[in-house]
């Protein structure tokens, strides 16, 4: 794999990860940012050929540093997807967790999780019955205690395994589902072809307090071939800092 560093105007820079499919150069994951931003946003190589890391320095939002993962994970059953992905995912995240609290998780997962739970909530007159020890349970009160609801809406029913396993990433990294959560998407629109829930903006609780508003786009195909345009919004103390983009990252 090969990242790439680029100058696209005098206003943009971008970076580029691209990595080979058998013997071509295919695709890859790309952020671009504003051209005064660039010594606030450092790229973190790792390994992975299905995230792209970056650190966006507190200089810009005033936060602590947030560790941001732009994703994009094969569709299911083709010859280069893989079932390991998220898992590969969540190591490379174990190895930053010590330097960043605050992460953000952004892309197209590939993964369809219905409305089902992302974490696991055991009641104080339940929790005697429960082996604690071994199971990770979620903030979830930081979604209670910011007015965000517990439970998720999604326009797409459907589950498969991509989705199954990153329901499991969640509960076990303490992540939420950001998608049908906010008033920008309160019944969590199809992202992908109209048909589907795929692209999502996964939040870790500790920047929940931050985290101000998720929308989907109309479709269109100035950012991608099939999948509309997200936004997300975090709050500052003092104003709102919006980031929009193409779930598509294949093509961004």
């Amino acid at each position: 794999m090969k990242a790439s560093l680029y100058t696209v105007t005098s206003a943009f820079h971008y970076v580029r990860l691209i990595y080979k499919i058998g013997k071509r150069r295919s695709g890859g994951l790309a952020v671009a940012y504003k051209n005064h931003l660039k010594d606030n946003i450092e790229y973190i190589k790792t390994e992975s050929k299905f995230v792209l890391w970056c650190k966006i320095s507190k200089v810009i939002n005033r936060l602590d540093d947030i560790l941001l993962g732009i994703i994009y994970i094969p569709p299911e059953y083709t010859s280069y997807s893989s079932i390991d992905a998220i898992n590969e995912i969540e190591m490379e995240l174990f190895e930053l967790s010590h330097k960043f609290s605050k992460c953000l998780l952004v892309g197209d997962f590939n993964a369809r999780t219905g409305s089902e739970d992302d974490f696991i909530f055991v009641p104080d007159s339940e929790s005697h019955v429960v082996d604690i020890e071994n199971i990770q349970i979620n903030a979830v009160c930081n979604l209670d205690q910011y007015d965000f609801s517990r439970k998720r809406n999604s326009r797409d029913k459907n589950k498969n395994r991509f989705g199954n396993q990153l329901l499991e990433f969640c509960k076990g990294n303490n992540f939420f589902i950001m998608n049908g959560r906010t008033l920008g998407d309160i019944d969590g629109k199809f992202t992908c072809r109209n048909s589907s829930v795929v692209d999502y903006c996964l939040c870790s609780a500790e920047l929940i307090q931050n985290f101000t508003d998720f929308k989907v786009h109309d479709f269109s195909s100035l950012y991608s071939d099939v999948h509309s345009p997200i936004e997300i919004s975090l709050k500052q103390p003092d104003q709102e800092v919006s980031t929009k983009g193409s779930d598509d990252t294949r093509t961004k």
